[in-house]
This record gives structure tokens, C-alpha cells and sequence, in this order.
């Protein structure tokens, strides 16, 4: 598929905030696990190797939460932005359609 000029301007409005919100959500609900985590190394004596792999197998079912609230984030952080620079009011004035706005997202 190829972007056009118009996509990729959008798509980089909302790409930014939506990786800082992905590793910012997940950073807070890795948190809890880590603790435990961290308990079992150093109360337990279990191997950092079977510490680590834990945290990556964990991983999917954290991202299963972060992905939509990060998505949400940067679309509403991007496009909030747009509106405030009155992108969005140049864009409609150029034709460009509310539909054709939101196809990139």
C-alpha cells in the first residue's frame, strides 16, 4: 500500500504520542510484576534467566491492555493537535473530507 503525502502527515501527528503512551502504560503494569519478580530472585534464589523469561511471557497479555489505551492516546493527542493549530479547519477548506481525514487512522 502506498501512503500518500497526506497520510504519512497524519500518521506522524500520532505515531509519537502513541509509542510514549505504549511504554508508558506498559512501564505501570509492569510494574506490580516486577516486585514480585524481583522478590523471587532475591528471597527465592531463582535463576535471573527464569526471572527474565517470565517478564517476556507476561509481556503479550500486558500489550493486550496498553495497545488500545495507547492508540487512544495518540489519536486523541494528535488529532487535538491539529485542531488547535487549525490544521484540521486548512485541511477541510482544501476539500479534504472528514472520511479522507480519518483514513490513515
Amino acid at each position: 500500500m502506498v501512503l500518500k503525502k497526506f497520510d504519512r502527515y497524519i500518521i506522524s501527528e500520532i505515531f509519537p504520542t502513541f509509542l510514549l503512551g505504549l511504554i508508558l502504560y506498559t512501564f505501570v503494569l509492569l510494574m506490580n510484576n516486577i516486585l514480585q519478580l524481583a522478590e523471587l530472585f532475591i528471597t527465592k534464589g531463582v535463576p535471573i534467566k527464569t526471572v527474565l523469561k517470565i517478564l517476556i511471557l507476561l509481556l503479550p497479555s500486558i500489550l493486550s491492555f496498553t495497545l488500545p489505551m495507547a492508540v487512544l492516546m495518540g489519536i486523541l493527542a494528535g488529532l487535538s493537535r491539529l485542531s488547535s493549530d487549525w490544521e484540521v479547519m486548512a485541511f477541510k477548506s482544501l476539500g479534504v473530507s472528514t472520511l479522507r481525514f480519518l483514513k490513515p487512522l
